[in-house]
Order: structure tokens, then C-alpha cells, then sequence
């Protein structure tokens, strides 16, 4: 599994039975493969703190399978999915919470499933899903294209975004110095 949390993309890659972090995303049946769901206890924990979501809810991802010769993988966008939203969250709602109380209108009631609000993101709102063209070509799967080298068994490196370049409590205080010296000449000059 790799995760660009830039990008908000989720990609699964096959891997050998004998690698200790191997999950099996597909079953064979008639010389076909069949997605089948995966539990996620593992690295889900991990994904809702990196992408900062709510753990009282839960999050539904479509992903979308590409192959070229005999490298597969699966690429979500996690920019595009479904939130279920526990009823609860709206009946206890906290006033300083993130989430607002919906208001709906007399003849109109909010899709839910199993005491859950359903959210989709404000782009489905005249449409069904993710425009299929769209999704297809859009420029996080660029590198997943027929023409590239995919490269899918390269060794996976850690996410490290750049280190922020923090001033030393010295150097703030030397530069705060200059500024007033600098302020204090002015006003001398004036």
C-alpha cells in the first residue's frame, strides 16, 4: 500500500504471499480476479490521523484498477468519497463542533443508511459519482498511463514533507534587536 497524502491518493500494488505486510484484495475464481472488501484495522488508524478525519465516522472510497502488461494496481482518490455521518453526531451535536447541524426542508429528508447521514462531496451534487472520462485522465493516475514506466516493485520510501527551516531563539532575538535599532535611527533622523 502507498499513500501520497499531497495528492490524497491511496494506491495497492501486489506483492508476494511471503511479504509480512501482504493482504490479498482480490480472490481467483475461473481464472478471474474478484475484488473482495478488506478490513482495515491495520492502517486505518494511520490514514484517518494523516488526512485529519473524524474516527466517528466512516469514510466510503471507489477505487479504480489499472494495468499494463503484468504490473495491476488499484488507485484511490480520497478526495472523492462517501461520508457516513453517525445520526447521533447531529442529535448530541456539540455547539463548537466541526461538523454543522443539517436543516432541511419540510418535504425533503437527508439520504441515510443504518443511522447514518450519507456525504458526498459538493461535486456529485449534479451528477452520479466521479465523471468516469474525468477521473480517467486526470493527473494523479499521469504516471499510471500506458506510455511511463510504472515501476510498481520499487521499494516504498517514508512520507517526510520538507522540514519547516525554524529560526533559533537567538537568531529571533538578534533580529528583533536590528529591527528597533533600525526604528530608533529612523526616528533620530526624522
Amino acid at each position: 500500500m502507498l499513500v501520497q497524502p499531497d495528492y490524497f491518493l491511496f494506491v495497492i500494488r501486489p506483492t508476494t504471499s511471503d511479504n509480512k505486510n501482504a493482504v490479498q484484495w482480490a480472490k481467483m475464481k475461473n481464472e478471474k480476479k474478484y475484488p473482495r472488501p478488506i478490513a482495515g484495522s491495520a492502517f486505518l488508524p494511520n490514514l484517518y490521523e494523516l488526512f485529519g478525519w473524524d474516527i466517528q465516522c466512516k469514510y466510503r472510497i471507489s477505487g479504480t484498477k489499472r494495468k499494463k502488461g503484468n504490473e495491476e494496481i488499484l488507485i484511490f482518490n480520497l478526495q472523492e468519497m462517501e461520508i457516513l455521518i453517525p445520526n447521533s453526531t447531529f442529535e448530541d451535536s456539540d455547539p463548537d463542533s466541526d461538523i454543522a447541524t443539517p436543516v432541511f426542508d419540510d418535504d425533503i429528508a437527508p439520504l441515510s443508511a443504518n443511522n447514518n447521514f450519507v456525504a458526498y462531496p459538493e461535486e456529485w451534487s449534479d451528477n452520479f459519482g466521479s465523471k468516469y472520462y474525468q477521473q480517467n485522465s486526470t493527473a494523479e493516475i499521469f504516471p499510471f498511463d500506458e506510455s511511463s514506466e510504472w515501476n510498481t516493485q520499487i521499494s516504498a520510501t517514508s512520507y517526510d514533507p520538507e522540514p519547516l527551516s525554524l529560526s533559533s531563539p537567538s537568531e529571533i532575538a538578534h533580529g528583533i534587536k536590528s529591527i528597533i535599532k533600525d526604528i530608533k535611527q529612523e526616528v533620530y533622523n526624522e
